[in-house]
């Protein structure tokens, strides 16, 4: 093998080895989630109890409380995000992030599905996405 074929095979491998683990970690977040969607046939409304962010390059989290049968449990999910470009005229100039779920604030409802053996597995619904900070 020629040393530049050698060469163009270790660049390529640098770029398409962390590209291909970044899809794979991608890939199986959603895929457990398209599970819990499937398996969490339970649904309530909950409340936001706080909305927090985890520092400048650290996640949004949000915190909802939920009862079922009586019984009161607590949720956090990093909360996701959409990206949306700030423009003058046609020249971008920026992104702004805002929430999946909308305008959401503290003590706003959310709907809640969870599993109905155990009520304490739940997720917001409509929170999903790739984006979370």
């Amino acid at each position: 093998m020629s040393d530049g074929m050698m060469i163009i095979l270790i660049f390529a491998g640098i770029i398409l080895l962390p590209l291909a683990a970044v899809f794979l970690v991608l890939s199986i977040n959603r895929a457990s989630r398209r599970r819990k969607l499937a398996k969490y046939t339970g649904q309530t409304q909950g409340q936001i109890e706080r909305i927090s962010h985890r520092g400048i390059d650290g996640p949004w989290v949000i915190a909802a409380r939920y009862t079922v049968d009586g019984q009161t449990y607590r949720i956090k999910e990093t909360a996701k995000l959409r990206s949306q470009t700030i423009k003058i005229g046609k020249l971008p100039i920026g992104q702004k992030k805002t929430f999946v779920l909308g305008q959401i604030c503290e003590g706003d409802f959310v709907t809640i599905l969870y599993d109905e053996q155990k009520p304490q597995h739940a997720l917001i619904l409509g929170n999903e996405g790739v984006i979370t900070g």
